[in-house]
């Protein structure tokens, strides 16, 4: 699946961006929330490297 999708830049911006979230609650709760509200934000927008795989490659 690596070779279809590349490098996986969302994958590893969420992992760090909740790695630093989580200890930041506890100190900082509105600039955790902003993290959060980023990741998700980020993966509401579609990545066009799945979307030209899916369209070689019907199901």
């Amino acid at each position: 699946m690596r070779f279809a999708i590349g490098r996986d830049y969302k994958g590893i911006f969420s992992v760090i961006g909740y790695c630093l979230a989580v200890p930041l609650a506890f100190y900082y709760e509105w600039l955790a929330q902003m993290i959060y509200l980023a990741i998700a934000l980020l993966w509401v927008i579609p990545d066009s490297r799945i979307e030209k795989n899916i369209a070689k490659n019907p199901v």
